[in-house]
């Protein structure tokens, strides 16, 4: 009985050694990654008027929506939509009625927000239907 239990030892060692010295042939390959920057501001039509851009959220065809602050108060603050092409959108250049602010986009074009209404944020839910610039 004490070779037995021996042999069994000395089998699991040599399992334990050998599997430590084995090639990690199947190991990954390093990992590549590219990203891009997304400037914080953009210059609207107007000479004068320069957007303040605080992204919120993205989604996976890379469309990007967040708040817009006019630095010189030239327009009312809103939200933004960045599409993947890099051309910037504004809401409150489309709905001056509301100042719309996005905080976020599904992959099917609707967006959540809100709006300042009696100085409180009212939610909203825009399906890509009714969201129309």
């Amino acid at each position: 009985m004490r070779h037995s239990l021996f042999s069994r030892v000395r089998l699991c060692a040599v399992i334990t050694i050998s599997c430590g010295l084995i090639p990690t042939a199947r190991a990954q390959a390093p990992a590549s990654c590219s990203f891009q920057t997304l400037p914080l501001t953009h210059q609207t039509s107007s000479p004068l008027d320069v957007e303040s851009l605080t992204p919120f959220a993205m989604n996976d065809f890379l469309t990007i929506v967040g708040d817009s602050h006019s630095v010189n108060n030239a327009r009312p603050d809103g939200g933004f939509i960045r599409w993947p092409n890099g051309s910037v959108q504004l809401t409150s250049k489309y709905q001056s009625t509301v100042a719309l602010h996005l905080v976020g986009r599904n992959n099917n074009g609707a967006m959540v927000g809100w709006f300042p209404y009696k100085n409180q944020q009212n939610p909203v839910d825009l399906p890509p239907e009714n969201w129309t610039i």
